[in-house]
């Protein structure tokens, strides 16, 4: 008799820890789907070079960044590079994939390595989730990534002549590295119709002092003065902790050039946006001092 009470009583204990530990998952996933800052930081897991897999990190300018990804529908960022933000992208992408029924997600970056680099992020951090936020997956090829339970999908595709042809109904669409894209006019017109109608635009990009007159510097410069839609962003270098003046100044050590720096690691929109004198048909300075 005692060995059967013993054995109700801890089957009892069982069951009750398995529904509290139930309860809890249910309390963390109304709680992950009500926030993608909250997912990020609980459970999102991403891979560092030099660190290996590491918890993602909640910068003050990646929170900032997912608050701006919830509060506007046209966003432009000028950024310095690695600074975390295309981990960020990759990772409110999954949220909204794993949360948002029938959503329809698009990356077009600047080639075919780099659309397959921004859609193993989301891959990764889906990868690393506990199974009550893991969802099965559908098709899961290189350029596409799906949840068939929620009618979700998130592809990715090099920014070709016809990228975006055909692509109605998106949710968001994020262009990466933009001042890069080679078709970036005729995407931008592809991509533009279906957004209109009630999607997400995010583009992103550091700014090449090599070129001139790029779209991507036309839209930010546009959206700087209120004249398009867009919100503008600028994330100098130093938004990354750890970045001080002493890194900076090492970055001349490494043998990148001062323009280089400047392109890649601004610390101001002007030196971000300015482009190299041999380049300049006009002397910047002079047309200063006119105006």
């Amino acid at each position: 008799m005692k060995s059967v009470l013993t054995n109700t009583t801890e089957s009892g204990e069982k069951a009750d820890a398995e529904y509290l530990k139930f309860l809890e998952c249910q309390k963390e996933l109304t709680a992950c789907s009500q926030s993608s800052l909250y997912f990020l930081q609980k459970y999102g897991k991403i891979r560092d070079k030099l660190k290996g897999i590491i918890p993602w990190e909640p910068w003050p300018h990646l929170v900032k960044l997912l608050r701006l990804f919830k509060e506007y529908r046209f966003i432009i960022i000028l950024k310095s590079k690695q600074i975390g933000a295309t981990w960020t992208a990759a990772g409110d992408n999954l949220h909204l994939a794993l949360f948002h029924e029938g959503a329809n997600i698009l990356t077009l970056s600047k080639g075919e390595a780099e659309a397959t680099e921004s859609l193993d992020y989301s891959r990764f951090i889906h990868s690393f989730l506990p199974d009550f936020l893991r969802l099965p997956v559908g098709k899961d090829q290189s350029s596409l990534l799906s949840f068939p339970s929620m009618h979700s999908k998130i592809r990715a595709l090099p920014s070709t002549k016809d990228a975006g042809v055909g692509f109605g109904g998106a949710t968001r669409v994020v262009m990466d590295e933009f001042e890069y894209h080679e078709y970036a006019r005729e995407n931008l017109s592809e991509i533009l119709p279906p957004i209109l109608a009630g999607g997400q635009l995010i583009i992103q990009s550091t700014a090449d002092n090599f070129k001139l007159d790029t779209l991507f510097k036309e839209l930010y410069t546009a959206a700087r003065r209120g004249d398009n839609n867009f919100y503008p962003i600028f994330f100098p270098y130093d938004v990354v902790p750890g970045r001080d003046l002493e890194w900076y100044e090492n970055l001349s050590k490494t043998g990148l050039r001062d323009s280089e720096i400047k392109s890649r690691f601004p610390k101001t929109e002007q030196e971000a946006l300015e482009t190299l004198k041999t380049r300049r048909f006009f002397d910047p300075g002079i047309i200063s001092q006119m105006y």
